[in-house]
């Protein structure tokens, strides 16, 4: 698969003690991302000590892509590679296992002496990605780098069991919420709220090798920031508008509010949440924001 990044990653670097690892969204244009993960990396002073990578998963299969694919090149269904289902062509390959792939070149000391942290983040389409991959994700713990996790106004999450927001109420920044999670109230007329991508029944692809139970074990304790746009409340044609995604909230915002607020409420996680101010569904805006930007980059302790 093609990946664009700023640095070679087969041959050795002595000089790059950060990587940044970005997921593009929907569109799956790889070169943008990488442009806005550049631009984040120069406006916080990091542009030369971070080695930048961004991966592109090519779709043909599905409505709505039709991606142009090189010979022997992976591709995914248009949905497929940011829930972690294998290529279309070979099964063996699926796209959360391409990432760890990524990793494994990244904790090669021979390669990276100075490397320290790496920063694995995603926006819209690359959030639902990233939120999945954080969850279920099977190499963080082979590895000695730390890995952070930031998923930025995913149209959806994974949920650790059948507990949903209460119908029409909202959940706040500040940790307060309508009512307690519990099964969803239309659950006779959406059975399927709390399938795989939505929830841990009817598990597929990687997630299914990992296991519902391991998922609910190990994705509270990983290093999780949910970037959230305050403007992000407007519904597009991207937005899932399913009704297991409904589920979760009328919005990016909401849901995002709702996840966070269930996630340190019912499993007692420490993952952060950032409201990026005067950001809507925009990936450039909330990374390279003051606020999205320190999230990515933040400043280290001398």
């Amino acid at each position: 698969m093609i990946v664009y990044r700023n640095f070679p990653l087969e041959t050795v670097n002595p000089t790059v003690d950060r990587a940044l690892i970005m997921v593009h969204g929907a569109q799956r244009n790889g070169d943008g991302y990488f442009s806005t993960a550049m631009a984040a990396a120069a406006a916080t002073g990091n542009l030369l000590n971070t080695i930048v990578i961004a991966p592109a998963f090519r779709g043909r299969e599905g409505r709505g892509c039709n991606d142009t694919v090189q010979p022997g090149e992976l591709y995914w269904s248009c949905q497929g590679w940011n829930a972690g289902l294998p290529a279309v062509e070979d099964k063996s390959v699926n796209s959360f296992t391409a990432m760890d792939r990524i990793l494994a070149l990244l904790n090669n000391k021979t390669r990276f002496p100075k490397l320290k942290s790496i920063v694995v983040a995603g926006h819209s389409g690359g959030g639902q990605f990233m939120q999945r991959y954080a969850a279920m994700n099977r190499i963080e713990e082979t590895i000695d780098i730390p890995v952070r996790y930031v998923v930025a106004n995913p149209s959806s999450y994974v949920y650790l069991d059948s507990k949903r927001p209460p119908t029409g109420a909202s959940c706040t920044p500040e940790g307060k919420c309508q009512g307690a999670f519990g099964p969803y109230s239309d659950r006779t007329n959406c059975t399927t709220y709390n399938n795989y991508r939505y929830g841990l029944e009817s598990l597929v692809g990687y997630a299914e090798q990992v296991g519902a139970e391991t998922i609910r074990k190990q994705f509270p304790l990983r290093n999780v920031t949910y970037l959230i746009g305050d403007l992000d409340a407007l519904p597009d044609s991207d937005l899932d508008k399913s009704c297991p995604a409904n589920a979760q909230g009328i919005n990016r915002r909401e849901r995002g509010l709702n996840f966070w607020n269930y996630i340190q409420a019912e499993y007692h996680a420490t993952h952060k949440l950032v409201v990026v101010p005067r950001c809507g569904h925009n990936a450039s805006c909330v990374f390279t924001a003051s606020a999205g930007a320190k999230v990515l980059f933040p400043p280290v302790s001398k």
